[in-house]
Parts: C-alpha cells; structure tokens; sequence
C-alpha cells in the first residue's frame, strides 16, 4: 500500500511521466543469475538448469528506462502479494527458450513453484554499456519484497526540476 501510495503522488508531479523501482540499479556491475526452467520441459535429473539474470520491480521500471514490451503486459496493481506468480521474460530468454511460439502465457519454474509469464521486454545491458544484452527474468516486487530499492523516475523536462516535489510526496 505505502509502495503504490508513493508512486501515485510522485506520478502527480507536473512533469513526471513515470516513476518505478527496482532491485537493481542497471549499469552498476550487477549481473545476478538465476535458474531458468520451462515448466512444460523439465531439466532431466542430475542437470542443471541455465542461469539467466534476475530483477525484481515494478511495471512503471519498464515505463521510466523506456524497455519495451514487446508482448503480453507489465506488472500491475493485480500482482500482488495474494496474487498467483508471474514474471516478466526479455525477448533473448524468449528467442532462446520458446523459439517460434510467443511465451506469454507460459509457466517457468521457480525453485518447486510456478510462474506464469505475462510479458516480454526488450533486452537490456546490465552490467555496462560494452556487454552484449542479456537475457533477464523480472519478479514483480510486489510479490519479491526486498530490503531496498531504487526510484526510477521519467520527466518530461529537466529532472532536478521536480526535486523539491519530489521531496515533499515522499515525505
């Protein structure tokens, strides 16, 4: 409630067109992996499944860095903490592992549960701009709470413009 709360008044700032968060900030270094498993296709015993890397956010993250969907949707006020599973694919993860056939609506195991795929972004650099894009899994944040998170926000103008009501809406 406090999250959606603060992205609505930081959205109401004259000037700002989108405001997000995130895990982790792109173009820091990180390159956090996890396991990437179909669930219809499961990895045989014994073998483990490719690492691809891993977010958690909120659907305006996609909105504020300009990452385009590319199918299905973004997260949403429906993914939350009651709400079944989901995640969100880049379109190398979808190139690679659902080659031909589109992977919205397709499930992907997460540890010994499912997720439902719900979007497909475009790619990004994670680490820094000299890599290759990389193949990224997204956890709404609403369902992967973390200990922290960084504001992504998008305006129309100069950004420092809006600090002192920015300021004040998160107060």
């Amino acid at each position: 409630a406090l999250q959606a709360r603060t992205f609505e008044a930081i959205e109401a700032i004259p000037g700002v067109l989108h405001a997000g968060s995130a895990a982790v900030t792109p173009l820091t270094g990180n390159n956090w992996t996890a396991p990437f498993e179909r669930a219809d296709r499961p990895v045989p015993a014994g073998e483990r499944p490719p690492d691809v890397g891993w977010q958690s956010a909120t659907g305006g993250y996609f909105r504020a860095l300009g990452i385009p969907l590319r199918g299905g949707r973004l997260f949403s006020a429906q993914d939350g903490p009651s709400a079944p599973p989901v995640v969100i694919i880049s379109e190398s993860i979808e190139r690679q592992f659902f080659p031909g056939e589109s992977a919205v609506g397709r499930k992907v195991r997460i540890g010994k549960a499912e997720a439902e795929i719900v979007g497909v972004v475009g790619d990004i650099r994670r680490a820094a701009l000299t890599d290759a894009p990389h193949a990224d899994m997204y956890f709404p944040q609403e369902q992967v709470p973390g200990i922290g998170a960084t504001l992504f926000i998008r305006t129309s103008g100069e950004p420092t413009a809006i600090l002192p009501q920015l300021r004040a809406a998160l107060r």
